[in-house]
């Protein structure tokens, strides 16, 4: 794969990725599928921590390849790596509440969303397999560090 240098071409290479690995998913070709939507992944991780003006767009892009690549594994049978990706984008997402603690409140309220939505999805994936104390244990650690960036939530069930 050549080198990206910029975020543009990040997102271009991003977009043939997603289309591609979507292609193989409804094809029923979920290996494939897989390593495609973990490469768009791994592809926008570097940009996660700019400040860049596309910051939101490449958060999104970065959570819904976590939430596709889970998907495909799942659905080929490699739940454990269907677990590390749920996972993988609900701990960057709580990772700005300490990284990037002098954002707006808007700020908060979209990561709380993107946040919310990935909860969600690692909680049903836990529960159907018998996993309730460690939804739960995740479920309470991310109350914790949520409040403790100046956040206050009760619930990551708000939505």
């Amino acid at each position: 794969m050549s080198k990206v240098k910029t975020i543009q071409q990040v997102l271009e290479k991003w977009e043939y990725c997603t289309l591609k690995a979507d292609g193989s998913y409804h094809r029923c070709e979920f290996e494939q599928a897989s390593k495609v939507f973990s490469l768009s992944a791994d592809m926008l991780e570097p940009w996660m921590d700019s400040k860049h003006p596309k910051f939101w767009q490449i958060v999104h892009f970065f959570v819904l390849s976590c939430h596709n690549s889970a998907q495909a594994f799942q659905r080929n049978g490699r739940i454990k790596e269907a677990e590390y990706y749920y996972r993988y984008a609900h701990s960057r997402l709580l990772g700005f509440f300490n990284q990037r603690q002098q954002e707006s409140a808007v700020f908060y309220e979209r990561l709380v969303i993107e946040l919310y939505k990935t909860f969600d999805l690692l909680e049903k994936h836990l529960t159907t397999r018998n996993k309730q104390r460690l939804a739960y244990d995740i479920h309470q650690e991310s109350i914790r560090v949520i409040n403790q960036g100046g956040q206050r939530v009760t619930s990551m069930k708000c939505l």
